[in-house]
């Protein structure tokens, strides 16, 4: 099961789910990182991923952007490209 874990790393969303092994904060090494609860794992600074819905005007095309909070990552969209009319 995929946990709504996720960082952002170099701009990118990466869930936790693809982290086999991980460095704690205090320095310690763990396998199955992915598998701490919830508590361990957000205070490590992993946080949800909140997904806006794309606009859809007819003619604009739009590209993903991520913005993070205290408490979470959110996906929203800006015009990458507008169509002349």
């Amino acid at each position: 099961m995929q946990k709504n874990l996720w960082k952002l790393i170099n701009g990118q969303p990466v869930n936790v789910a693809t982290q086999k092994t991980g460095t704690l904060r205090n320095g310690y090494t763990v396998s199955g990182y992915y598998a701490l609860s919830d508590d361990i794992l957000r205070a490590e600074g992993w946080k949800p991923l909140t997904v806006e819905q794309m606009p859809e005007i007819e003619g604009v095309q739009y590209e993903a952007y991520y913005e993070e909070t205290e408490t979470e990552i959110r996906r929203k969209w800006r015009i990458a490209i507008t169509a002349e009319v």
